[in-house]
């Protein structure tokens, strides 16, 4: 049977149950297979994820969208490292 979390709840729900099935009831060849098989398929999905120019475009654009937030956040976390130091210098921390 298939593993599951220790919260209840199945992490491998997405799974098809035809896939599942197979490890379940496959040898360590036919599962090490399947992991190949996977792997591969993964593979192919970076290639073909690093080759989307239209993704690529749609990454820059929110990049280029959060640059201010990117930025404002940067400065509050500086603003709050600093304050806690000197506290922590000054003993009161």
């Amino acid at each position: 049977m298939g593993r599951k979390a220790a919260e209840g709840k199945d992490p491998f729900k997405g799974l098809s149950p035809e896939f599942k099935e197979a490890v379940d009831s496959g040898d360590e060849t036919v599962i090490r297979r399947l992991i190949t098989e996977a792997a591969i398929g993964e593979a192919m999905n970076q290639v073909a994820k690093e080759a989307d120019l239209d993704l690529a475009e749609k990454k820059e654009q929110a990049t280029v969208a959060g640059e201010d937030y990117a930025a404002a956040t940067k400065q509050n976390k500086l603003k709050i490292k600093y304050a806690t130091e000197i506290l922590e210098a000054n003993g009161k921390l």
